[in-house]
């Protein structure tokens, strides 16, 4: 449909050509209709699939507009905004479409908008207080809002959002109450950096998924090994525990978080606010190679020598039992890159690159560390066959990572609200009050603050040893 601008003139008698307008239309004598405009705004090709897109990721967009209802729902349609609802508890039914005055109507009691807030698309006639009404109505019911404005008028629901984006074109007033200026004035920006905002979040989790496990090993084997063993050292020297704490942090940070996003991040639903930094099928993978990898080294000291031919505890011996957890940590980097069930570990390695080098420099500084560092790393070379029975037990976590993402993993239900206020049960409540919502910030931070404490205290640990073996060999066997 289009905007309509009738064009008519009259002749009257004025006293003087600045004379007034009349001062009601009554008093305007019979126009003649010159013709009538139509005006079309017609929306951006790309903001359909924009909107298809939002759709997919789970995230509902809504039209608020001073339009008239006619022409709110005809663009509407046009952008795939107005039509069947796609998610939450009215999924199916015909989306709702409705001027201010009977939002507002609506707003005076909390229990009407639980009804109409799941239906509703399009708000027309809608001025600067209905749009802020409607973004405090849906973040009181648990919803992320982000909203889109140029205008002046859009200023208090611009800030009163999570997320504000303005439009780089609109007025000084929108930036300044916004979050976000998008620059190129393009509704698809936005779905653009909702790509990315997941493909961080994603980075973050497979780093922590990947170090975790690390973190778990080594420590375990480095206490473990050193209760077992014959003078009461730990297997993994101060050097090489260094060494793998750069592993762990620096590179494997470089390698798992600068992964590029692709599109398939925004065919899954949101995250809720609560949801855990580690889900349950990160946990599955986190246990699942972190038993291998204790049982597989604790063997090796144990056990393995006679396999290897050497002699239990000696240089040999604890070079094959860093250099096997070296490998291992290097093979499990690929499956950290994988957060959810997929069975392919080497799927998006064109878009990682950084990731393809790390991984090689990691072999080649442990291949030459092994064999020309010795008395820097505390090692001795390996012979080919050696090298090989290390690869051996290094690839297994390929495999072993393949069972544990094929184990049926049932994620905690996600927070994500329907529009409904809902108790603890999920269940729509019926008074006003809202249910005590449990902040998971402490949760998360106390799960950082281990893992940094696990990694400074080897650090430490490391830096103390090699410190003491400094100040001389008298000391060292005083200490012995």
């Amino acid at each position: 449909r289009l905007r309509t601008i009738a064009i008519a003139y009259a002749d009257t008698k004025t006293d003087s050509p600045t004379a007034p307008f009349p001062a009601n239309d009554e008093a305007i004598p019979k126009l003649t209709l010159l013709g009538i405009v139509g005006i079309e705004d017609p929306i951006r090709p790309e903001v359909p699939d924009a909107v298809a897109t939002c759709k997919r990721a789970g995230v509902s967009v809504l039209m608020v507009t001073g339009d008239n209802k006619a022409t709110a729902v005809s663009i509407a349609k046009k952008a795939g905004i107005y039509g069947t609802i796609y998610s939450g508890p009215k999924k199916g039914e015909q989306g709702l479409a409705m001027e201010a005055k009977i939002f507002r109507e609506f707003a005076k009691d909390p229990k009407k908008l639980d009804i109409i807030l799941p239906r509703l698309q399009v708000l027309a006639r809608a001025n600067p207080i209905d749009k802020r009404t409607l973004v405090a109505a849906l973040m009181e019911r648990g919803e992320i809002i982000a909203v889109t404005g140029d205008g002046t008028n859009d200023a208090p629901a611009l800030k009163a959002a999570n997320v504000g984006f303005a439009m780089n074109t609109g007025t000084e007033v929108a930036k300044s109450a916004s979050d976000v200026v998008i620059l190129d004035d393009n509704f698809r920006s936005i779905v653009t950096a909702m790509k990315w905002g997941r493909n961080v979040h994603d980075n973050i989790s497979k780093f922590i998924q990947f170090q975790t496990t690390v973190n778990v090993a080594a420590v375990t084997i480095a206490f473990v090994g050193a209760i077992f063993s014959g003078n009461s050292e730990s297997p993994l020297k101060p050097v090489q525990l260094l060494w793998l704490n750069l592993i762990m942090d620096t590179m494997a940070a470089l390698a798992l978080a600068t992964e590029s996003p692709s599109s398939s991040v925004l065919d899954r639903m949101p995250r809720g606010r609560d949801a855990p930094l580690i889900n349950r099928r990160m946990w599955t993978n986190i246990v699942g190679q972190s038993l291998y990898q204790i049982g597989l080294q604790l063997w090796v000291l144990n056990f393995g020598y006679k396999y290897f031919g050497v002699e239990r505890e000696g240089k040999e011996h604890l070079t094959i039992v860093f250099n096997i957890f070296v490998l291992l940590q290097v093979v499990n980097e690929f499956n950290a890159r994988i957060l959810g069930g997929k069975i392919n570990v080497f799927s998006g390695l064109h878009r990682a690159q950084m990731f393809l080098f790390i991984i090689l420099v990691t072999v080649v500084v442990q291949v030459i560390g092994v064999t020309y560092a010795g008395a820097f790393m505390h090692t001795v070379p390996l012979n080919l066959e050696q090298w090989k029975k290390c690869m051996y037990f290094s690839i297994v976590p390929f495999f072993w990572g393949f069972v544990l993402r094929m184990i049926p993993v049932r994620e905690a239900q996600s927070s994500v609200k329907d529009f409904v206020r809902r108790n603890e049960d999920g269940e729509p409540i019926e008074d006003e009050s809202e249910g005590e919502e449990v902040d998971a910030a402490p949760k998360m931070t106390f799960q950082r603050a281990g893992y940094a404490v696990i990694a400074q205290l080897k650090v430490v640990g490391a830096l103390a040893e090699a410190v003491s073996l400094k100040n001389g060999p008298s000391r060292a066997a005083e200490s012995n």
